[in-house]
């Protein structure tokens, strides 16, 4: 939870929103959880980390998840609207300097509340019910040593908090951040969280 509002973390283990279970996106892409927030003019939700390494000015960035969208009502069911009926929107990627600058007392985009966030990336995204990865490439203009993701400043008009057919909600997974040049790294996966025996493998496979 990188701001006042209240983004989410679903574990099979535990608690998934009905919503998502109802669209079949509790079949997360990498494991057993994934993380979500809101999407509306006035109630935004972002996820957010301060980071393990300084993300360099003027150095390239991939950003790699998954991302998935569905209707929800305020309990996190499923309204009977498919997401689709929301236009294309920028999910975006901000970055501060100051690292412990989290989380923030705010219901609305980083910028908005403190001017030492700025926007680092985008990519553009039309909600579907269905998993599927993007990418963000960027270049940072600061150092930059924490990060939020959600929506952008300006939300199309369709994403009013007043639309009561769809509160729009866009859940991730997956979420990999590195230098550019190093997203030739392959992971494997063995064992479960759940059962407590997980064990990851990485295989870089440039030279």
């Amino acid at each position: 939870q990188a701001t006042g509002a209240t983004s989410d973390y679903f574990n099979n283990c535990g608690w998934v929103a009905p919503a998502l279970v109802d669209a079949g996106l509790n079949d997360f892409p990498d494991g057993e959880a994934a993380v979500g927030g809101i999407y509306t003019n006035a109630w935004k939700e972002y996820i957010g980390t301060t980071l393990l390494a300084t993300m360099e000015a003027g150095s390239n960035y991939q950003f790699s998840f998954y991302v998935a969208g569905t209707c929800i009502n305020n309990l996190g069911q499923s309204t009977g609207y498919n997401i689709s009926i929301m236009p294309p929107v920028d999910i975006t990627l901000y970055g501060c300097t100051n690292g412990t600058n989290l989380p923030l007392s705010t219901y609305t985009s980083p910028p908005e509340a403190d001017p030492t966030w700025i926007e680092i990336g985008h990519v553009s995204y039309t909600p579907q019910q269905t998993w599927q990865q993007v990418t963000i490439n960027f270049t940072v203009p600061v150092d930059i040593n924490a990060i939020m993701l959600g929506a952008p400043v300006n939300l199309p008009d369709a994403y009013s908090a007043s639309q009561n057919l769809c509160y729009p909600y866009i859940s991730y997974d997956s979420l990999i951040l590195n230098d550019a040049s190093l997203f030739d790294v392959n992971i494997s996966q063995s064992g479960s969280f759940c059962e407590d025996n997980l064990v990851l493998v990485s295989n870089i496979e440039n030279s």
